[in-house]
């Protein structure tokens, strides 16, 4: 693993591959349906850095547990397969391709763990619901082979290159394994808009691919190079 431009982050502490359905929701006034893939690399990430990201009136919660315990720096990888208005019609298109970086927060006077949208780079600036999306070219490669009932043998690829200059690289290879299905509702806030956020309610399926506390490791190699500035 290669190091940012600007200081390191830690080895991971855990990889998550979800699909999700999910809706999000402001005021209780739907605003959106989706299907998404998604990619949750968690981080052990320096605490002034992630201090940085976090507005007056939040502070950073690093999750206190499972196979995310410790980690308080998320960069999802997100890969829109379906993006709908209330009413059903695409969203700018119907697809969309995203990564973005988030924490986990508590709000002054709460022991409510929510999470902080903290950037946002996506294949059309005009997809913003946080206040902070940035444009950028993203492609994504995934190739998945197997045999019969055994599991498959995936590799998958991103490549984010903001319109504001660096890249965001990634890869890896893994062997997948039968996805667990949960459903959830979170809050999520913006850093730049904090008292703005929605309402997530989703039903996912997912598999933990490693995780250091969760003494979980399916995964055979794995780069991540990061440039942008910020």
């Amino acid at each position: 693993m290669t190091t940012p431009a600007r200081g390191s982050l830690p080895p991971f502490l855990a990889i998550l591959a979800a699909a999700v359905a999910a809706q999000g929701a402001g005021a209780e006034t739907l605003d959106s349906t989706t299907v998404d893939s998604r990619l949750l690399l968690a981080f052990d990430a320096p605490d002034a850095a992630v201090a940085e990201t976090v507005p007056e009136g939040f502070a950073a919660a690093p999750f206190g547990g499972g196979p995310f315990a410790g980690a308080d720096f998320l960069l999802v990888f997100i890969d829109g397969h379906s993006y709908l208005d209330p009413e059903g019609n695409p969203l700018h298109g119907g697809r969309f391709r995203a990564v973005s970086g988030v924490v986990p927060v508590t709000a002054e006077g709460s022991d409510e763990t929510v999470f902080l949208v903290t950037h946002t780079y996506v294949n059309d600036a005009a997809i913003d619901p946080y206040g902070n999306s940035v444009g950028a070219a993203i492609s994504r490669q995934e190739l998945a082979t197997g045999t019969a009932g055994d599991p498959a043998s995936a590799r998958e690829s991103w490549s984010v290159a903001p319109g504001t200059g660096g890249e965001i690289a990634m890869s890896m290879a893994y062997e997948r394994a039968t996805p667990g299905r949960s459903e959830r509702e979170i809050r999520v806030y913006s850093n730049v808009e904090p008292d703005f956020f929605r309402i997530y309610r989703y039903t996912q399926y997912a598999s933990l691919l490693m995780s250091v506390p969760g003494q979980v490791d399916r995964v055979e190699s794995l780069a991540l190079d990061v440039s942008v500035p910020e």
